[in-house]
């Protein structure tokens, strides 16, 4: 039940960040493109309003929500799995604080199952709003990528991003873990004897009291990515 608390967080969360975060994806996309028309923010902001209305600022949307959801929610679960293993070969309780470098190794193995899910759909993402008159839906750009490029199309990109996400994840959790003992935590007490923890277990179902904080902290982690290719 565990796991599945932690499936339907970062699902959850997941979806709710990305549909925050794509409109000020697509502006900052827009304006990296080689040769962009566009004189500075306001003005890429006003002609998509403008030009395209809302629909403009979330071209390509159903690749990267859909993405969103399985992505956020492989990750915690991954953290959750791999810092669990760790802990029990530590001999560690599970009531028990984790050594701060389990964060870091759970957070990269997360990573390296992001990167699986993020390779393709931020390429798909980068193309439909950099060329939007060109990819109308994202089968469309499926099907463009496959006829001319064929399947590694798909691949374009992996090595960097994973890099990205392998340091970038470790590095988030290892912030997460290490914050909330300094600040909130007594020495040698685990997560749950925070406030917020203590408040969840009275007022949550079981399924959904894990690291439920955790999710409702990724939108910034994740907003903080961007595509480094320019079309």
């Amino acid at each position: 039940m565990e796991l599945f608390g932690d499936l339907l967080a970062g699902t959850v969360g997941g979806v709710v960040g990305k549909y925050v975060e794509l409109p000020f994806d697509t502006v900052k996309m827009r304006m990296q493109m080689l040769r962009s028309p566009y004189r500075n923010t306001q003005d890429c902001v006003r002609r998509i309003a403008n030009e395209e209305g809302l629909r403009g600022f979330y071209l390509g949307a159903k690749a990267p929500l859909c993405a969103a959801a399985f992505e956020n929610a492989a990750a915690f679960a991954t953290y959750s799995v791999v810092s669990g293993m760790l802990d029990r070969r530590a001999g560690i309780a599970p009531d028990a604080a984790s050594p701060l470098h389990h964060a870091v190794l759970a957070g990269m193995a997360a990573g390296v199952g992001n990167t699986t899910v993020l390779t393709p759909v931020e390429l798909i993402r980068c193309r439909m709003q950099a060329h939007p008159s060109k990819y109308p839906n994202v089968s469309a750009c499926i099907q463009d990528l496959l006829k001319k490029e064929g399947p590694s199309a798909f691949t374009i990109g992996w090595r960097p991003t994973l890099l990205r996400e392998v340091f970038g994840t470790g590095a988030w959790f290892l912030s997460y873990e290490a914050t909330l003992r300094t600040a909130f935590l007594p020495p040698g007490a685990s997560k749950d004897a925070a406030p917020w923890y203590a408040y969840r277990r009275r007022t949550l179902p079981s399924c959904t009291r894990r690291r439920t904080s955790s999710t409702n902290c990724t939108t910034a982690f994740h907003a903080a990515r961007s595509c480094r290719s320019r079309s």
